[in-house]
């Protein structure tokens, strides 16, 4: 689905400057080299990734470590036992 719409969105100015339906349609059915593979392609998949960014996110940071155990001191130096 993205791939087509990819298609149709590449050669959206060519299609509206037509506005002609038997055109758009043999335009698309013939697409031959209008557009580069790999162009369509990326268009695609940016398509994809904006319906879908959840798939996409960076993943998240690791939770944050706990705090060290306390010394076994106390406050004035003396070491409990």
């Amino acid at each position: 689905l993205y791939f087509c719409v990819a298609m149709v969105l590449c050669i959206r100015e060519d299609l509206l400057e037509h506005g002609d339906f038997s055109y758009s349609v043999k335009a698309l059915q013939h697409y031959e080299s209008r557009v580069p593979l790999h162009t369509l392609l990326e268009r695609a998949h940016a398509l994809y990734a904006a319906d879908h960014p959840q798939l996409y996110a960076p993943p998240a940071a690791p939770p944050p470590r706990p705090p060290p155990p306390p010394d076994r001191m106390s406050s004035n130096g003396a070491a409990y036992l």
